[in-house]
């Protein structure tokens, strides 16, 4: 009747681990990770005050696919029927400055839950390697490399300021969730680079 108030739940069998039936709804959530396809077969009921209603369901509880890339750029072949995932970026370090060991800052970070992503297609990805050191004789340490994963870009760490045995020692690099430090007799207020890593909506630098 369409003016009557339904009532579900679970007459036979169960839903799968972790699932629950919202007795005024119909909807089945909360699913629990499984280690291997596992299927779970149950009965359902559709009640009013003068009928009840029933159905035998089976869900199929997909076991999650891990895939290793070993190689430093390439493309994720998205699994047919995924349209959105979740990205962990991290790019290098920066290089630490010359002889002095001033330090270098830390690559940028980015988390994006439910990217979007194509079904049955592939996202260009790149991992960067940290920077360079400034060597023997003190200069400034090199920048990290970004690393990327289709349009999110997350920015390399800045490298560390020189160490030349005399002033005007310079600053260290801007760069990803933190500049480079600059050498230790550098007295000045801004002697460190600056975080260059942007916080964009859903993610954070």
């Amino acid at each position: 009747e369409s003016d009557a108030t339904l009532s579900y739940a679970v007459t036979t069998g169960s839903l799968p681990s972790g699932g629950t039936l919202n007795s005024s709804t119909g909807a089945i959530t909360n699913f629990s990770a499984v280690g291997t396809d596992t299927a779970s077969t149950f009965t359902i009921s559709a009640a009013t005050a003068s009928d009840t209603s029933t159905r035998t369901w089976t869900l199929n509880i997909k076991a999650p696919i891990i895939t290793s890339y070993t190689s430093s750029s390439g493309s994720y072949s998205v699994p047919s029927g995924i349209t959105a995932v979740d990205v962990l970026l991290v790019a290098g370090g920066g290089g630490g400055g010359g002889r002095a060991g001033a330090g270098g800052g830390a690559g940028g970070l980015v988390y994006r839950p439910l990217f979007p992503v194509t079904p049955g297609g592939s996202v260009s990805y790149s991992i960067g390697s940290g920077g360079g050191g400034g060597g023997q004789a003190g200069g400034k340490g090199t920048t990290g490399q970004n690393t990327t994963f289709g349009t999110l870009t997350a920015q390399g760490g800045g490298g560390g300021g020189d160490a030349a045995d005399t002033p005007p020692q310079t600053k260290g690099l801007d760069g990803g969730s933190g500049g480079g430090h600059g050498y230790g007799q550098i007295t000045t207020a801004d002697f460190a680079g600056s975080g260059t890593q942007p916080q964009q909506p859903g993610d954070s630098g």
